[in-house]
């Protein structure tokens, strides 16, 4: 008898439909999960396509032990992200070429963000992008009893973190309510740093050229908290 191979999804747009089309005409193959940032496209492409489970927090597809194997499906930059998140967990990969791309300062920042709301929806709280409206904050997350105006940022390595005078204006104004997110190492192996309130529990030097507070990486590995 021919064992059975579970198959999941990461991502619901175009790419993904190939993927499953063509494990659907594998005789011992299950598409058993669909993982997509959004609920909505996610729910989608789960009823179109007879799966029976869908997800919006990838840590929580991945565990699923009926999982074999995984496609990757989703932006390039984010490719070398979710395939490394994925042997994490065991899984054998399948990914959409390229593995990775030579990534600008805009898609770190996308990763960052792709991190960060992963991370506050896996917590149990309901975060809305606003990084366009230029608010000194690019999250807005309501959880039950609180709201976080969260700032990320995202760096290939380990390079310090600047802030631009409005966030660390904001920064100021919130405090408590004030999140630093920092996400090191975003195109290999990410990892999210949080710190609560960054005016008051982080050392700053004021940039003079045009005005940035700027925070040594020291700071944020040492007084950060590693999320897991």
């Amino acid at each position: 008898m021919v064992e059975r191979v579970g198959a999941g999804l990461i991502g619901a747009g175009f790419a993904a439909n190939i993927h499953a089309n063509a494990y659907n005409r594998l005789p011992n193959v299950d598409v058993v999960a669909v993982y997509s940032r959004t609920s909505e496209r996610a729910r989608k492409f789960a009823e179109e396509h007879g799966v029976k489970a869908w997800y919006t927090d990838l840590d929580e597809m991945l565990e699923r032990k009926d999982i074999d194997v995984v496609s990757v499906a989703i932006p390039n930059y984010l490719h070398a992200w979710a395939a490394l998140k994925a042997i994490e967990y065991g899984k054998n990969v399948i990914i959409e070429k390229p593995l990775t791309t030579t990534i600008e300062d805009e898609e770190i920042e996308k990763i960052g963000m792709e991190i960060a709301i992963e991370y506050e929806r896996k917590n149990g709280r309901e975060p809305k992008d606003v990084s366009k409206e230029k608010l000194g904050f690019d999250i807005r997350s309501k959880g039950k009893d609180e709201i976080r105006y969260i700032e990320v940022k995202a760096r290939k390595d380990y390079g310090s973190v600047t802030l631009t005078q409005n966030e660390w204006f904001k920064a100021k104004r919130f405090k408590e309510q004030y999140w630093l997110y920092v996400v090191v190492n975003a195109t290999t192996k990410p990892e999210l740093y949080i710190i609560n309130n960054p005016y008051e529990n982080l050392e700053a030097f004021e940039k003079v050229e045009v005005v940035r507070f700027v925070i040594d990486m020291k700071e944020i590995l040492g007084k950060g908290e590693k999320a897991s």
